[in-house]
């Protein structure tokens, strides 16, 4: 450093993706827990593990056995889905919609899946499920050869964690056959 009477060490940078995951991180953080919540939105995570999450100051700490069972199964699941995701060739997301004004409770999930190796590319999976066999085939060369056993896996294991999921799975079931669904449940 000029006008400086020592030798300063060589500026030592932390990691890219570290450094990148942990703004991430600490900006999602804020914005959710800064965020406004509607007295609908409270009223459908009352007395829930995503409650205690929204609200750590008015849950914290979580001491009674109801509590501790329901972080067991939780860690059991985040383990089985953390397991599965580092198996995959691809993330499952979900992307939250906001309703309109003249629908205000009208909110909606839309379930995505993004590429490992290029996070820019991805899928609506309601578009997946109505493409024909061909157009499958091209995106099983992005997302796997195996895309449809992980993908219900994934699915599976996320709604087992977050049971209100199966309602948004309820949609795709047009689409899916009797043997999709029967994988799903037992997953």
């Amino acid at each position: 450093m000029a006008g400086k009477a020592t030798t300063s060490y060589p500026i030592e940078f932390f990691d890219q993706e570290t450094l990148l995951r942990h703004f991430s991180e600490y900006v999602l953080h804020d914005l959710v827990t800064h965020t406004p919540s509607t007295a609908a939105f409270d009223k459908q995570i009352a007395n829930s593990l995503i409650q205690s999450c929204f609200y750590p100051r008015q849950h914290n700490p979580l001491t009674t056995n109801t509590a501790l069972q329901e972080y067991r199964q939780w860690l059991v699941w985040k383990t089985k889905i953390t397991r599965t995701q580092a198996d995959s060739p691809f993330h499952l997301c979900f992307q939250l919609h906001s309703p309109s004004s003249s629908q205000i409770d009208n909110w909606q999930i839309q379930f995505l899946v993004a590429s490992k190796q290029d996070p820019s590319l991805k899928l609506a999976l309601a578009d997946y499920w109505t493409m024909n066999q061909f157009t499958k085939t091209g995106v099983h060369k992005d997302f796997g050869k195996d895309f449809e056993t992980n993908l219900l896996l994934n699915l599976g294991y996320a709604a087992r964690m977050y049971p209100k999921l199966w309602q948004g799975l309820e949609t795709w079931w047009l689409y899916l056959n009797s043997c999709c669904i029967q994988c799903l449940k037992r997953c």
